[in-house]
């Protein structure tokens, strides 16, 4: 009963190539593959400036109440902004409720929170931790309407810190 002698040694092989027809690629595709930059180049320290690193994140829940409890406030139609001065450095939390969307949505509306502050976090002086709430339509709003709000929030905020 030895049925390995039916079995063939020789792999088989597929005449047809699983390569994307022309008409089907990406035109933004460049043809050839790029070479990766060298090690230290400006893209690369570029890229280490724009990163989130820990150090920036609120990551405890008791750091949300905090601000939440002790700190200012000033709300747009797509953000609302919580804040208390920093002794150190600026950090960032951000909430999206299922009220805003499924997962996809509210890591979408994080994404762009997350950005804004990246950009804009030179804005605040002197350094406040930040709790941002994404509102429903975060996910869909015109970048600049966004940025703007986000700079009102955060005039509004240093306004307020400076009067206590």
């Amino acid at each position: 009963m030895n049925d390995e002698k039916n079995v063939s040694t020789e792999q088989q092989t597929t005449e047809e190539k699983t390569r994307v027809s022309r008409e089907d690629e990406d035109p933004q595709r460049p043809e050839s593959a790029q070479r990766p930059q060298a090690e230290g180049t400006s893209a690369s320290n570029a890229l280490t400036k724009a990163r989130f690193r820990r150090a920036d994140r609120l990551l405890k829940r008791r750091e949300y109440r905090r601000i939440y409890t002790n700190g200012v406030r000033a709300s747009g139609r797509w953000l609302v902004v919580f804040a208390v001065p920093s002794e150190s450095h600026g950090r960032l939390g951000v909430t999206a409720s299922r009220k805003v969307g499924g997962s996809v949505v509210r890591s979408r509306c994080k994404r762009r929170i997350r950005e804004l502050y990246r950009l804009h976090r030179a804005d605040m002086v002197p350094p406040a931790e930040l709790v941002i709430n994404a509102r429903r339509g975060c996910e869909n709003a015109p970048w600049n309407d966004l940025v703007t709000e986000f700079q009102s929030c955060l005039r509004r905020i240093r306004s307020q810190l400076e009067r206590r």
